[in-house]
């Protein structure tokens, strides 16, 4: 993309944000805006997806034995170290390491590397600011799954224990939450969420995504769009069969969103025991970004930072 085709795309991209917040603040419905926003980002991204999906096809992949699902890792991350993580940060980490044990695997900066290697090209752009922290975790994200297979959870993610009655957990090539309630915050509609993934080692949507992000940062140096992730597994859901059904395959009603939506509000009974005992409520993606001065001490954020959410 050269200058002239960046402006343009900027200002279009910019028209589709004001007239966002003009249906937002007038309650204007937008569901058709959305769909046209993002068939705007896929054109823009299609060359670097149809080349990766085809570099994808040639490189083939293999299937691990069921042996070595059954050994697979969940990853976190917070790049700083994680005593340098918001409270709801290490909260979330320490209920992690309650639940999966030695399994858990803490990535931070110091020790990424003992994992993966990822190319000095990245490596710079990411330096220099042109790869932002969130697409920095995506990098690593997709080379560690890559590489080794597991489960990915976002560090803002809270998980209760029922999480490991999850059928899928450690035997499906291909794990998300993926929902039947077919939200559009995003284009992924809740087939899938890129904060809760994870399948089997050399998997050919994580080789895909690798290969996608290394040619992406190849020919932009800007992000298209925040979740250039969830367009990526879009194209490659549209036009792989097997992952299609893979994700379709396990879709339930999941409510995963529920405290997000509702961290402001006072704790219940409702909340404690949806999470405890509901296995529909065990993935709850959570934020560090919230208005601490609006915050009640009876509030679900607050009581999470209490550790009145835990798994007793």
């Amino acid at each position: 993309m050269n200058n002239t085709q960046k402006k343009f795309f900027l200002l279009k991209k910019k028209a589709y944000q004001h007239c966002f917040g003009i249906c937002l603040r007038t309650k204007i419905p937008y569901s058709r805006l959305r769909e046209s926003y993002y068939h705007f980002i896929l054109r823009q991204l299609l060359p670097v997806l149809e080349i990766s999906y085809n570099e994808t096809l040639r490189w083939g992949g293999k299937t691990p034995s069921r042996n070595k699902r059954n050994k697979r890792n969940v990853w976190v991350m917070w790049w700083q170290g994680v005593d340098n993580a918001p409270k709801i940060v290490k909260n979330n980490i320490k209920i992690m390491q309650e639940v999966f044990g030695d399994r858990l695997k803490i990535i931070t900066q110091s020790n990424a590397s003992n994992y993966i290697n990822i190319s000095s090209v990245l490596s710079e752009k990411f330096k220099k600011g042109i790869i932002t922290q969130p697409h920095w975790a995506d990098i690593v994200r997709v080379t560690l799954l890559s590489k080794y297979g597991g489960l990915w959870i976002d560090s803002t993610v809270m998980v209760s224990k029922n999480v490991l009655l999850l059928p899928e957990l450690w035997e499906r090539p291909f794990i998300s939450i993926c929902s039947y309630n077919n939200g559009d915050f995003n284009i992924s509609r809740e087939n899938w969420s890129s904060w809760f993934i994870g399948g089997e080692a050399q998997a050919p949507v994580f080789a895909f995504l690798k290969i996608f992000f290394d040619n992406y940062f190849k020919q932009f140096d800007f992000i298209l769009d925040y979740f250039l992730m969830d367009y990526a597994i879009y194209y490659f859901y549209s036009q792989n069969d097997e992952f299609s059904k893979e994700v379709e395959a396990q879709k339930r009603n999941w409510h995963a969103l529920y405290f997000y939506n509702n961290l402001y509000k006072p704790i219940d009974k409702v909340n404690v025991g949806a999470f405890r005992n509901n296995i529909d409520f065990c993935v709850q993606k959570l934020t560090y970004k919230v208005d601490m001065d609006k915050l009640k001490s009876d509030s679900l954020y607050v009581q999470i930072l209490n550790g009145k959410l835990g798994n007793n």
